[in-house]
């Protein structure tokens, strides 16, 4: 197994051996708002490198979670927010959205 390289905000800060397993309890806990939400984390498996970001000015774009091949964002949603009954900053919180 091949050490992954960890990069913060562009600089090299360790090592990890378990990159995949890493990364997902990093999204977990930036979702489940344990650590802030403009954190970002990308894997990249084919050079075995970690890049958080965590820098101000970033452009940034909400992300529709997926579930079992499912998209979380459903037509019941958008009916909500459009009726007034959910707000954008709802659907982040729900799992539904990320940055």
């Amino acid at each position: 197994m091949v050490r992954a390289k960890i990069y913060i905000n562009g600089k090299l800060t360790g090592y990890c051996d378990n990159p995949e397993e890493f990364t997902k309890e990093m999204r977990d806990k930036r979702r489940n708002g344990q650590i802030n939400n403009e954190m970002n984390i990308t894997y990249y498996d084919d050079n075995h490198e970690i890049y958080i970001f965590t820098d101000p000015g970033r452009a940034r774009r909400p992300l529709i979670l997926v579930y079992d091949g499912e998209p979380a964002l459903r037509d019941e949603h958008m009916e909500a927010i459009a009726n007034g009954e959910l707000k954008w900053d709802e659907l982040f919180q729900k799992g539904i959205l990320e940055y």
